[in-house]
């Protein structure tokens, strides 16, 4: 019996159907693809606000795979732990083709940032392979990521590259300011926040077990002759104590100076500013500086070797 014509399937209608389930499957196989390839755009953009952009919009970044000549076994000193903070890509001028205009305008992200109690103006070491490229500067910051710029070269692995930082370069201290904290009288002014702030410090101290740490203590000009002096290194001896109870920062590896009011932030004609002025710094060095007639800071190992001395004289 033929069908009415509304019931007959149309030509073709098994080869129809079966295109259509095709296309359905590949649709299905690729959506979780596109979401995950959407989710990765938006942390990668949201990563990218995270800090502020180079100021010169022709920055583009280096290539990815760079051939290096090898250094002279002689002038590589030995190898240092590997550092955890280091530069993560270099940017330099599209058009650079000279070593000076890419030094002078070349930029490096690095994976530091505020949160790690860094303060813009901080001085690195660049290593590569063992061996210091140069010294880079803190330009520009966010909580996590920062831009440095190179201000100082020192070795030159290939000749052949504009900029001489590569990607995965080791930063090492070279005079790294870190947190301030503010005095009210004896009393340090540790908010919750700082306290927060602190902690991330320490880890970032821990990171560079070689690193000393200076503790400089300062005050303002109130108090008699050469009270000013005393009560500086007190609070510099304090936070000294404080970083090692509570974030176990050794105390071998800090050292204590106290300036008195030789080195006031603001004027000390009202409570505000010699509130500034009372504080303590903490800056991370490659080594202890001395300044030609200066006293060492104090230090463990620096009163031994006092106390060491006073024995033989005895």
């Amino acid at each position: 019996m033929r069908l009415p014509a509304p019931l007959r399937r149309p030509p073709h209608f098994g080869v129809c159907l079966g295109w259509a389930v095709l296309l359905w499957v590949i649709l299905a196989a690729a959506a979780p693809q596109q979401h995950a390839a959407k989710v990765a755009g938006d942390s990668t953009r949201a990563a990218a606000d995270t800090v502020k952009v180079p100021a010169d919009s022709s920055l583009a970044p280096l290539p990815k795979t760079r051939t290096r000549v090898p250094a002279a076994p002689d002038t590589v000193p030995p190898k240092r732990p590997a550092a955890r903070y280091r530069i993560v890509q270099p940017y330099v001028p599209g058009s650079a083709t000279e070593r000076q205009v890419a030094i002078s305008r070349g930029r490096s992200k690095v994976n530091l940032g505020s949160r790690d109690g860094v303060q813009q103006g901080s001085i690195f070491s660049a290593v590569d392979g063992g061996l210091v490229i140069g010294l880079v500067q803190v330009d520009s910051m966010a909580q996590d990521t920062s831009w440095v710029r190179l201000i100082k070269l020192e070795n030159v692995l290939d000749p052949r590259q504009p900029y001489p930082l590569d990607r995965d370069c080791e930063l090492q201290p070279k005079l790294v300011a870190l947190e301030t904290i503010h005095f009210d009288g004896d009393t340090p002014l540790i908010s919750p926040a700082l306290e927060d702030q602190l902690a991330h410090m320490a880890g970032f101290i821990r990171a560079f077990p070689e690193a000393p740490v200076l503790i400089e203590g300062h005050s303002d000009n109130s108090g008699k002759k050469g009270q000013p002096l005393a009560l500086s290194l007190q609070r510099a001896e304090r936070i000294k104590t404080y970083l090692s109870e509570y974030h176990r920062i050794p105390k071998p590896r800090m050292y204590t100076k106290g300036y008195g009011d030789t080195r006031p932030l603001a004027a000390n004609a009202d409570e505000a500013g010699r509130r500034q002025n009372r504080r303590v710094e903490i800056l991370m060095v490659d080594k202890i500086p001395i300044p030609a007639g200066d006293k060492v800071p104090s230090g463990p190992d620096n009163t031994a070797k006092k106390t060491g001395t006073a024995a033989k004289k005895k």
